[in-house]
């Protein structure tokens, strides 16, 4: 792991709670904003080891979206929605003052990032995403069955049920064991590594009692969604984006749609001011395991950016 910056906490109001995000500033002025959108399920933490590799003169600011981290949960009953965290980044840029800045995101952060920069493309100068290169299409002839199921499962979900608990120092090796190491092996593929785990879950889990301890994100974020976006509205939104574009694919990991990758790689040569596309020989969470590897391909390509 790379050295530690100490961050600054910053807290949002939205509609219904707050939005908690880390701050770091190591200069007066700053020559570049830069917002850090972490994936699904993971914290700002995510950004940690990589933050102190790039630029000390840029600020950068990683929030964590609703469910997870320290944000606020959605209400009892209510799902999440891929388009409410846009609005989220939204509400978020505007209470930072921010009207021109950079993105980069990780996963689920890269797909927000990409459709953020489609459509305002007047506030992003520059775009960087990390092991995910477009985000899931739904396949139309499955949109009942997928419904059906997504429905179902917020219906049975039962939030009064406390999730099985675990010992502070153990929660690391708990997570892997009923969550990544299943995961990984239904995608062929290294997720992320337990030291940097444990990293993510610092921010991911609270007290319960004594040392007993339980995941404080959300677990509807990880539900079945209610909203979904075929191929053909992706191919029209991710023709709209314009900005600089670096791409980072991870070799440990599992592209989510191989067969569609030449044709998105092909519209952005078309579309973007300038498309780069590299490749690291990690896992998918490398900004976090090898920040090493992934932090002089960032500030190079940002490099030759106009900030």
């Amino acid at each position: 792991m790379a050295k530690i910056v100490e961050s600054r906490e910053l807290l949002f109001k939205v509609p219904g709670g707050v939005i908690s995000a880390q701050e770091w500033q190591q200069t007066p002025n700053p020559t570049r904003k830069v917002i850090l959108l972490p994936g699904r399920q993971d914290s700002s933490n995510s950004f940690r080891s990589l933050v102190p590799l790039l630029p000390r003169e840029w600020l950068m600011v990683a929030m964590e979206f609703p469910g997870d981290g320290l944000s606020t949960r959605k209400p009892p009953g209510a799902a999440y929605h891929m388009t409410d965290r846009l609005l989220d980044l939204k509400r978020v840029l505007k209470q930072l003052g921010w009207t021109r800045f950079t993105i980069i995101g990780h996963s689920m952060g890269a797909g927000l990032g990409q459709v953020y920069a489609a459509l305002f493309p007047e506030e992003v100068e520059a775009l960087v995403s990390l092991d995910v290169l477009k985000q899931m299409s739904e396949n139309p002839a499955n949109t009942v069955q997928g419904l059906r199921k997504a429905y179902a499962t917020l219906e049975t979900y039962n939030e009064d049920v406390e999730e099985e608990s675990f010992a502070k120092e153990k929660a690391a090796d708990w997570y892997f064991e009923k969550n990544v190491q299943q995961i990984a092996t239904m995608k062929n593929a290294d997720l992320i590594s337990r030291e940097a785990l444990a990293v993510i879950l610092d921010r991911n889990i609270r007290q319960l009692h004594g040392d007993q301890y339980v995941l404080r994100r959300d677990p509807r974020i990880a539900f079945p969604p209610i909203v979904r976006t075929s191929a053909d509205q992706h191919r029209e939104i991710y023709n709209a984006i314009k900005t600089d574009h670096l791409f980072i694919r991870n070799l440990k990991s599992t592209a989510w749609e191989p067969a569609l990758e030449k044709e998105f790689i092909e519209i952005y040569n078309k579309n973007c001011s300038r498309f780069v596309y590299k490749e690291v020989d990690a896992m998918h969470h490398a900004h976090l395991d090898h920040p090493e590897l992934v932090a002089p391909i960032i500030t190079e390509f940002l490099g030759s950016s106009v900030a």
